[in-house]
């Protein structure tokens, strides 16, 4: 779920999302499912137009 902060002229939007990717690639745990959630924040300054965007990965292991 996409959240917004925002600090006067200034907002911040936080978005992550969820994925699954097939156990296969990990042949050794076949029974592993590798979840990868990439986040991303996008803040943005109306008084200096300044864009700037920010993302992070990563990686949980279930058996």
């Amino acid at each position: 779920m996409p959240s917004i902060e925002v600090d006067g002229d200034t907002f911040l939007l936080r978005m992550d999302c969820l994925f699954l990717v097939a156990p296969s690639i990990i042949p050794d745990l076949p029974k592993t499912i590798n979840m990868l959630r990439p986040q991303a924040w996008i803040n943005y300054t109306s008084s200096t137009r300044n864009l700037s965007v920010f993302t992070t990965y990563s990686y949980n292991l279930k058996i």
